[in-house]
C-alpha cells in the first residue's frame, strides 16, 4: 500500500481490504451513474441502465477476485459476459460507452488497483461533463430528413427548388418510390435548414405547392 498511486494486496485478502475493494467499485459506479443521470437529463434515460450501472462494478470486481489467475473460470466468465452482450440492446452507444467504464473500474478495483479506478473514473466522468456542456456529439437540428408526397402525373424535377433555395443552405433529392398503388409519389430529400424555427414556413409552402398531401419532417440519423 506504499505504491505511488494506491492499490491493494490481493494475494493475500483481508477484510480490511475485500470492504476496501468493494467500497471503492461502490463509490465509483456512484460517481458513473451519477454522471450518467446528469448528461441524459434533457433527453431522458432508463432507470435500470442506472441501477445496472450501481452494481457492475461491484460485480465485476467479485469476478476479478473469484476469477484470480485462473484461466478456466476467466474464460467461462468471459463468454457469460459475452452472452450478457448479445442479449442487451441498447439504443444509444453513449450507454454502452458507460457500461464498459464501469465493468473496467470494476475489473481495476477488483484486482486491487482502486487509486487507477478513481483516477480513471473521475478523468472519464469530467472529460463526459466537458463534452455535454461544450454540446459535442448533440443532434443537428438544422439537417433534417423530409419526405414530400406528390401525385403520380406531377413532374418531380425540380418542383421545390424554389422553396428550398429560399429555407435551406443546402439540399439534395435522396430517393423516389412509388406508394398507394402507384397513385402517387414519395420524394425524399436531405435538407440542411437556414433557421430551424422557419420549418413551420416552408412546409406551409410546400403543402400549397403538393396539394396539401402528406409532408413528414424528421431529424437525420447522421450529422452534415
Amino acid at each position: 500500500m506504499n505504491t505511488p498511486l494506491f492499490s491493494v494486496e490481493t494475494a493475500n485478502l483481508t477484510l480490511k481490504y475485500i470492504l476496501i475493494i468493494f467500497g471503492s467499485a461502490i463509490l465509483c459506479s456512484l460517481l458513473i451513474a451519477l454522471v450518467y443521470m446528469f448528461t441524459r437529463r434533457r433527453t431522458g434515460y432508463r432507470p435500470s441502465t442506472v441501477v445496472s450501472l450501481l452494481i457492475l462494478a461491484p460485480i465485476s470486481a467479485i469476478l476479478m477476485l473469484v476469477i484470480g489467475n485462473n484461466t478456466a473460470r476467466a474464460l467461462s466468465v468471459g463468454g457469460g459476459i459475452a452472452l450478457i452482450r448479445y442479449r442487451s440492446n441498447f439504443s444509444d452507444p453513449k450507454d454502452l460507452a458507460y457500461i464498459f467504464l464501469t465493468m473496467a473500474v470494476g475489473v481495476a478495483c477488483g484486482t486491487g488497483l482502486v487509486g487507477i479506478a478513481f483516477v480513471s473514473a473521475f478523468i472519464v466522468c469530467l472529460l463526459t461533463v466537458i463534452i455535454y456542456l461544450a454540446g459535442l456529439g448533440t443532434k443537428n437540428f438544422s439537417s433534417m430528413q423530409l419526405r414530400v408526397t406528390i401525385p403520380e402525373d406531377m413532374n418531380y424535377y425540380g418542383i421545390f427548388d424554389d422553396i428550398f433555395e429560399k429555407y435551406c443552405k443546402g439540399f439534395e433529392l435522396e430517393s423516389i418510390k412509388t406508394t398507394d398503388f402507384g397513385t402517387l409519389l414519395e420524394l425524399r430529400y436531405i435538407i440542411n435548414l437556414k433557421k430551424p424555427e422557419e420549418q413551420k414556413l416552408m412546409m406551409d409552402e410546400l403543402r400549397a405547392r403538393n396539394g396539401n398531401l402528406t409532408i413528414m419532417l424528421t431529424r437525420k440519423n447522421y450529422e452534415g
